[in-house]
């Protein structure tokens, strides 16, 4: 769906979710929450210890659930 009269997607990012968190070289699963609408967001691995982001530029890339299984992640080896 789509916010009235725009082009842009109205995801909820509001509750707790799950993807993957990719940084030098390697992919891991997590998941994430966030304290409130305009709150920070938490991410944290499978054993509930929270990330830390690499300092610098971090992009946040969200896809639905039903495009999911199109994603492929490219690297080098």
């Amino acid at each position: 769906a789509h916010y009235a009269t725009t082009e842009y997607l109205n995801i909820n990012v509001q509750d707790d979710s799950y993807g993957c968190y990719v940084t030098e070289g390697r992919s891991i699963p997590i998941k994430w929450t966030k304290d409130g609408e305009f709150g920070p967001t938490h991410y944290y691995d499978m054993e509930n210890n929270e990330i830390i982001l690499n300092q610098g530029k971090t992009w946040v890339c969200i896809i639905s659930a039903q495009d999911s299984p199109n994603v492929k992640l490219y690297g080098k080896e």
